[in-house]
């Protein structure tokens, strides 16, 4: 249930209401004159966006009309040099090669230039990277030669826009009168130049709502016409009306004018050039960039109708807002005192942390988790006080949380400052404001050195034969694993010991199952005590036992193995069936990795190699075997009577 509103907002609002008629009316004048003013700067924005328009339509036809004139003069200079080549070779053989090689030189110059045409005095043509182009159709009909023929002038001439002599798909040609020695006509050198590279100069202006541009030559032929809007086939240009006049008026004039051959009415600016003869026009229709200010204008008006009345209703909503602030401020007092109080009272180490990790609040219990009060630790870092390896893992962590991860937990070893070694888990949260936006982070810490000590214990025991102390089989075969896996990437060797006592059975047969294990035990200890920390024992099962020991030769391993024979030899356990000793002795069997046991069998086959050899020293009895090369087991060592 919401509590209610406090009384001084109820003040206000009879405040507001003792005259409702002047308080609507002066409401109403003063969005009346928001109105007013808005339409005053919208009118004086259209004319500002016209004025901009106009001035964008005359620098649009001086760019893209020095554009065009540089595409026309990089072809009329690639025809002068053509024909410049052409002279030096009147025969006119090999044309082909000739015109390739011009279109070759000017490939990185002239990209909008599709090819090279060379139409002789009777209109048989050549084109460049087109064999055979002569035989597909005949050039005499094309206007630009007629034009050529029929006019002695030697001067480039832009041609209408016509069909290909080589694809017949539409193209604007630029040629150039070729003669001969004595100065007669001798054909005529043209490149042609699809109309895409013109129109393409003005799509950024056809993209714009009623905009158009246009390439036209100076007698009014249209050479290309883009527009936003589709044209009909048959539309023509108002050149003599409109066009003519405004190109040769001053610099910078923009016309606002109804073209009379679609009635309407456009602002437009022409760019004319004597050398190509060109003229260039941009043009931009009135109506459509009158309905695109009316939509702009009217969206802004939406826009401002819909502040006004929200800001009056902000304005209504204010005090109530206000109210609730104090509130939620007085309530988020009481929280933190209340969170004080349970994390002062928790056994768990409670903190306030920043988003970078910097502590703000440390609950008391710090002094025994940490051995620091909190005093101390206001104001470090998370990762201070941990060791160099944990830091890494803690920063991730950090890192992770700051990526959104809503809450993670870790594990670290912490040094006391009394020297003592100690296992923390923490877990961390992270804090949001409304908006997701993270705002900091809450930690709880707790000591968990003895449940990681017993799990420590629970694990040895799980890779521990409890008899002996050893490691057991499920230990071995993982160790196995390994060193064969690294002898096969390293080429690192290693030594397998198979232990086995003799005459077990026997043994308990005559003492019993307590005397065999505490026989095992002892053997086991000697076992240990002859090898290095880095070697490896295991009990196999029963009364058999394996050693690993790595970078080791059969030679070595053979004097480790009689180290392990004798000292077991020498603790004398009484075993009478055991002749002719008299007390328990041990067999060993001793194999070395070889490369070929990692090809097929893998880490088994050092073991059958191991087991053969013991398979040997099992038939004399306390000796030691080693399976020679040609895979017979030799003896390294006979026994001795102790």
């Amino acid at each position: 249930m919401s509590a209610p509103l406090p009384r001084p907002r109820r003040n206000v609002m009879l405040r507001v209401d003792r005259r409702p008629v002047g308080t609507f009316a002066a409401m109403l004048a003063g969005l009346l004159g928001l109105v007013l003013f808005g339409l005053w700067l919208e009118e004086t924005a259209r004319r500002a966006q016209v004025a901009q328009v106009r001035e964008a339509l005359h620098q649009s036809s001086l760019s893209l009309g020095q554009h065009a004139a540089d595409m026309i003069e990089v072809a009329e200079l690639t025809l002068a040099m053509a024909r410049a080549t052409l002279a030096r070779q009147p025969d006119m053989s090999g044309m082909q090669a000739l015109l390739d090689d011009q279109m070759g030189d000017m490939a990185g110059h002239a990209r909008h230039i599709e090819r090279i045409v060379f139409l002789d005095r009777l209109g048989n043509g050549t084109a460049s990277l087109a064999p055979g182009s002569e035989q597909t159709r005949l050039g005499a009909d094309l206007a630009y030669f007629r034009h050529h023929r029929e006019n002695g002038s030697t001067d480039p001439y832009l041609g209408a826009p016509t069909a290909s002599f080589v694809t017949g798909e539409p193209v604007i040609p630029v040629s150039i009168r070729v003669e001969d020695a004595q100065q007669n006509f001798a054909g005529v050198l043209a490149v042609e130049m699809p109309p895409e590279v013109f129109s393409q100069l003005f799509s950024r202006l056809a993209s714009k709502p009623g905009g158009m541009g246009a390439v036209l030559r100076n007698d009014g032929t249209p050479i290309a016409l883009a527009s936003s809007t589709p044209l009909p086939a048959d539309y023509r240009m108002p050149w003599s009306e409109i066009i003519a006049p405004l190109a040769l008026s001053a610099p910078g004039t923009v016309t606002d004018t109804v073209w009379p051959n679609d009635e309407r009415r456009r602002h437009m600016a022409a760019a004319h050039f004597d050398h190509p003869a060109i003229t260039v026009i941009a043009a931009v229709d009135d109506e459509e960039l009158l309905w695109t200010w009316l939509a702009d204008a009217c969206s802004r008006l939406i826009i401002g109708g819909l502040l006004i009345g929200m800001g009056l209703i902000l304005t209504l909503r204010w005090w109530h807002r206000v109210t609730l602030h104090h509130e939620s401020l007085r309530l988020l007092k009481q929280t933190k005192e209340e969170f004080r109080l349970l994390a002062d009272a928790s056994a768990d180490m409670i903190e306030k942390l920043s988003l970078q990790g910097v502590r703000e609040y440390v609950s008391p219990a710090s002094q025994h988790i940490l051995g620091l009060a909190p005093d101390e630790l206001v104001g470090t870092s998370i990762l201070d006080h941990l060791q160099p390896e944990e830091r890494a893992q803690a920063r991730q962590v950090l890192e992770n949380l700051r990526r959104r991860a809503a809450t993670e937990r870790v594990v670290v070893r912490y040094l006391r400052p009394d020297g003592r070694e100690s296992w923390l888990e923490t877990s961390i949260s992270r804090l949001h404001d409304s908006h997701g936006d993270g705002t900091g982070m809450v930690a709880i810490t707790r000591d968990v050195t003895a449940h990681k000590q017993h799990a420590d214990q629970l694990d040895a025991l799980a890779h521990m034969d409890g008899l002996t102390g050893l490691a057991n089989r499920r230990s071995f075969d993982l160790r196995l694993e390994m060193l064969a896996s690294a002898a096969v990437a390293t080429g690192k060797t290693f030594a397998l010991l198979m232990i086995d006592v003799d005459r077990f059975k026997l043994y308990n047969d005559s003492y019993g199952h307590a005397a065999g294990d505490a026989c095992l035990k002892r053997i086991a200890s000697a076992i240990s005590q002859s090898l290095r920390k880095t070697d490896f024992a295991a009990r196999y099962g029963g009364e058999e036992f394996a050693v690993m020991i790595e970078g080791i030769d059969q030679t070595s391993a053979r004097l480790v193995a009689e180290k392990i024979r004798k000292r077991v030899a020498g603790l004398r356990i009484p075993h009478d069936r055991n002749h002719p000793w008299g007390y328990a002795t041990i067999s060993i069997g001793v194999a070395e990795w070889e490369t070929e046991m990692g090809k097929d069998t893998g880490s088994p086959g050092i073991i059958e190699a191991a087991d053969q050899a013991l398979y040997a020293a099992k038939e004399q009895r306390n000796r030691v075997m080693i399976l020679s090369g040609n895979g017979k087991a030799t003896d390294h060592g006979a026994a001795r009577r102790a």
